[in-house]
């Protein structure tokens, strides 16, 4: 695979939004692994504050959260920060994938995620947001 990880210096910061602690904490370790700064959060309200506080590059939100879903977490994000790449994960990928790329998310993957789709996925957001703010 020709992608390369990101540079200390270049980590892109990624949103994660995951209501289940184990997914949640395999899902940042392989972040770290891969060269990307994480932000865990559980709830479409949490996702909404760290937002407003911090600057993200890429969101990776589970579709069923305890108080929305993904595509709030979306629109909540995109409404402050409209260069940011969008990744979807969820159990129920066939069911959620065309309202959730028609909501904004780049890639939708399924859980269980597979490592190889994950850093393709992110690689992708990634490179798709630097040619969106490249542009502005």
């Amino acid at each position: 695979m020709d992608s390369a990880k990101p540079t200390a210096g270049e980590r892109p910061a990624v949103l994660v939004v995951e209501d289940h602690p184990n997914v949640a904490k395999a899902t940042m370790l392989i972040l770290g692994h891969l060269g990307y700064q994480g932000t865990l959060t559980s709830c479409v309200a949490d996702a909404a504050e760290a937002s407003r506080t911090q600057h993200f590059d890429i969101l990776l939100s589970d579709y069923r959260l305890p108080d929305g879903t993904g595509v709030d977490v979306l629109k909540n994000l995109r409404a402050l920060q409209p260069g940011a790449a969008a990744v979807l994960m969820t159990a129920y990928g066939k069911d959620y994938a065309a309202a959730a790329r028609d909501a904004g998310f780049e890639q939708v993957l399924e859980k269980p995620l597979d490592l190889d789709a994950l850093r393709t996925a992110l690689d992708q957001a990634r490179r798709d947001g630097n040619s969106t703010q490249s542009k502005r």
